[in-house]
C-alpha cells in the first residue's frame, strides 16, 4: 500500500515533468526532498507565502512560483481526502 507521503511525492514529481526531463528531476530527488520537508503532505499543506517565495527563489531548485504553489495546494488535497 502507498503511503500518503509517496503519492504526494510522485505527484509533486510528475508535475515538475513540466519544467525538467526526468534526468533532471532524478538529480535534483535529494533537494526536492529536503525542500518540501521529506513530501510530508501535512507539513507541505501548512507552508505559508515566506516560504513559498523563499522556494521559488532558490536558484539550485529552479521551479516558478506558480509550481511551488501547486505542490502545496496538492499537498493540502491530500490531507484533505486522507480525512474524509
Amino acid at each position: 500500500m502507498i503511503t500518503n507521503s509517496e503519492l504526494f511525492e510522485l505527484l509533486a514529481m510528475s508535475s515538475m515533468l513540466m519544467d525538467y526531463n526526468w534526468t533532471e528531476i532524478l538529480k535534483r530527488k535529494e533537494l526536492f526532498r529536503e525542500t518540501f520537508a521529506g513530501f510530508d503532505p501535512n507539513t507541505v499543506g501548512k507552508m505559508g507565502e515566506k516560504e513559498i517565495m523563499e522556494i521559488a527563489s532558490n536558484k539550485a531548485i529552479m521551479l516558478t512560483e506558480s509550481r511551488v504553489r501547486c505542490i502545496i495546494d496538492n499537498a493540502k488535497c491530500i490531507v484533505q481526502a486522507s480525512f474524509a
